[in-house]
């Protein structure tokens, strides 16, 4: 279960929930022998994080994951150890990441500094990430806590510290073509849908390691790597590399030649015949990527002409134009790149069937206009890789 419940008390949320008999029930667990006068834990966070708990342990398996950011006041109040003490009992792994940035408390840094809100909320917040597995234990264990503080200001918290970059493949594809590869710079959720068409979840390979109280280190064979710098001539940058892979995989001999093997395994990449071989398409493979990562943007020629509301009604693509509604569209829109797939989708068609009875907001007219640059300037870099 994931989410981000309501943090205040007796909000009358959805359906009324906090103030349910039900969702009163729930917590009953968590006041269990408390002898204060006032228990002040009827906020509706709780009662969401109760409910989870509650399905979690209900399932035929007894066995789940709830992953909620919150109110963090259930983390050190006085009248919260009833529920600490429960879910402690319940789940056998807790990952807290406390973000602090209470303003009733006037929270401060540990070096004094100021420290934000998440949010524009006056209650501090923690990411929570409880873990319950499918296997007994003794009912004298409780659950391992892993727990860090987050202080600072709020742009400081929102950046998840370590760079990196991560190749998106698929190990099976039961489509008739292979384009199943992306790139990613941030956190990536393992089975991202960019596949469709029913064929396997992709799986996200990072370029750099963070081993806990060690230096990164490059997610590659060093000996596949020192067999390359053997054929080379030359010590390889883990980014070069990574580019190198990026480029082979879109390159379109490539996809034809090993076609019915990607079909059934993760891609293999070929060795670089020598270093001129591998420096073009390092450098093919980085402008590739500084596309898709949407990091340098080709000049836009696409255009949108018409004001008339910007609601996405009845999509269709005719002579270079695409319609969003009876009067508007993009135009300058070269039919293969509405054509283009990226995994089992076109991201020109699937932009605009995912925000059907919207108004595009001007952000997102222009990332559209960003996108058929970058696709058609990605189909041009494609057909140089194999000149």
């Amino acid at each position: 279960m994931l989410g981000n419940p309501p943090y205040n008390n007796f909000m009358g949320t959805v359906s009324h929930f906090n103030e349910t008999q039900y969702a009163k029930e729930l917590i009953e667990k968590y006041k269990e022998g408390l002898g204060e006068k006032k228990i002040n834990i009827d906020d509706d966070y709780i009662k969401f994080i109760a409910l989870g708990q509650n399905f979690i342990e209900s399932n035929p398996n007894s066995c789940g994951i709830l992953a909620y950011i919150s109110n963090n006041s259930f983390l050190d109040g006085i009248t919260h150890r009833q529920m600490r003490k429960v879910l402690l009992e319940t789940f056998d792994k807790v990952y807290i990441v406390n973000l602090h940035g209470n303003a009733r408390k006037k929270e401060k840094a540990p070096d004094g500094g100021k420290d934000e809100n998440v949010f524009n909320i006056q209650v501090g917040t923690s990411i929570n990430i409880f873990v319950k597995l499918p296997i007994r234990r003794t009912p004298a264990k409780t659950a391992k806590v892993y727990y860090v503080d987050l202080f600072g200001k709020r742009q400081e918290k929102y950046d998840l510290g370590k760079e990196n970059l991560c190749l998106i493949v698929s190990r099976q594809v039961k489509l008739e073509n292979w384009n199943h590869v992306f790139v990613a710079n941030g956190i990536v959720e393992r089975g991202v849908n960019f596949c469709g068409g029913g064929s396997g979840a992709p799986n996200v390979f990072p370029l750099y390691l963070y081993p806990p109280q060690e230096e990164r280190r490059p997610n590659f064979n060093q000996e596949i790597v020192a067999k390359i710098e053997q054929i080379i001539g030359k010590k390889i940058k883990p980014e070069k590399l990574f580019d190198y892979i990026y480029a082979v995989l879109h390159s379109p001999k490539y996809r034809k030649d090993y076609e019915e093997f990607l079909k059934i395994d993760f891609p293999k990449i070929p060795y670089p015949v020598d270093n001129t071989e591998f420096e073009r398409f390092a450098k093919l493979g980085q402008r590739l990527r500084e596309l898709h990562l949407l990091e340098k943007i080709p000049k836009m020629k696409t255009t949108f002409p018409i004001a008339d509301g910007n609601v996405v009604e009845n999509i269709r693509f005719v002579d270079g134009k695409v319609y969003i509604n009876k009067t508007q569209y993009f135009g300058n829109v070269p039919s293969s790149v509405w054509e283009f797939y990226v995994g089992g989708y076109q991201p020109l068609q699937k932009y605009l069937k995912d925000r059907k009875g919207r108004v595009l907001t001007f952000e997102e007219i222009q990332l559209y206009q960003k996108i058929v640059a970058v696709l058609s300037e990605t189909e041009t870099i494609m057909q140089e890789l194999d000149c």
